[in-house]
């Protein structure tokens, strides 16, 4: 299992009060102590350690006097998130409390999984949405696939905090090949999520040398699309039309690090993420 990163939430006294959290005084930890609460104001301790089942965890969270504010027992996803201002590694969370929304609930993404339905792959499971919860029980998003993913498919959740306050909220998952499904969310209006693009999509080399062409296949809609490089910062790099069903993005000139691309039409992310420059 990942790190597990959480986040801190408004204050003690704030925490203390909500009918949702209710604190219990603690003398010893039973289990791994790693990770903290994702955009928060105070720091928690997030304990975690797995059931009997070996499938499920049960995590606690602590608040700085060490007592327990929540626990939740099942199999909560790990995330990572990127935005402008972030360190360049992104920042890899299993627990948030303020990036989705503003109330000072804990949010937390669930894989939605069930016995496969689609008969060659009989005994196994698959993976048909996935869920943003709170720690009320409230579940902000609640999605399904238009089709479910079989041969044990494993997703992996990114964020990507956009200059207009809104996210992206990306799935990434391999099977016969890396796949996407990226959604745009607006923490303003929670539960409002819109389907921007999905499919099948290579990024390479990455990392690469500098000097060497960066390329971006399998895009629908590539074509016409606008491409911007921008550091970590936020400055621009470059900015094209991709004339081409194969975005080619030059990285002479450009120093080592890590850069963020994004393919844009009409308003809609057809494709987003890291360069790493050697």
């Amino acid at each position: 299992m990942g790190k597990i990163v959480l986040t801190a939430a408004l204050g003690i006294a704030t925490l203390m009060a909500s009918a949702a959290i209710k604190p219990t005084e603690i003398n010893t930890f039973t289990g791994e102590l790693d990770g903290y609460v994702y955009e928060t104001n105070n720091p928690y301790l997030v304990e975690y350690f797995m059931q009997d089942n070996q499938e499920d965890y049960t995590y606690n969270i602590y608040n700085s006097n060490l007592e327990k504010v929540w626990s939740y027992t099942g199999y909560a996803e790990s995330t990572t998130n990127y935005s402008m201002n972030t360190d360049i590694d992104g920042d890899y969370f299993t627990f948030s409390q303020y990036l989705f929304n503003n109330d000072d609930e804990f949010e937390f993404l669930l894989q939605k999984s069930r016995p496969a339905t689609n008969p060659d792959y009989e005994g196994q499971t698959e993976v048909y949405g996935f869920q943003l919860m709170q720690s009320n029980g409230n579940a902000i998003i609640d999605l399904d696939f238009d089709q479910p993913l079989n041969g044990g498919s494993s997703i992996n959740f990114y964020t990507y905090q956009l200059g207009n306050g809104k996210l992206i909220l990306e799935l990434k998952y391999y099977h016969n090949g890396d796949h996407y499904i990226r959604y745009m969310y607006d923490p303003a209006q929670a539960g409002a999520v819109q389907l921007i693009s999905k499919g099948q999509m290579k990024a390479y080399p990455n990392p690469v040398k500098a000097g060497d062409m960066f390329r971006i296949s399998g895009v629908k809609g590539i074509t016409g699309a606008t491409v911007t490089v921008n550091r970590m910062d936020g400055s621009l790099v470059n900015a094209f039309i991709c004339d081409a069903t194969v975005a080619e993005i030059p990285t002479g000139g450009l120093s080592s690090g890590i850069y963020l691309y994004t393919a844009t039409r009409n308003g809609k992310v057809l494709a987003s993420g890291k360069i790493v420059v050697e």
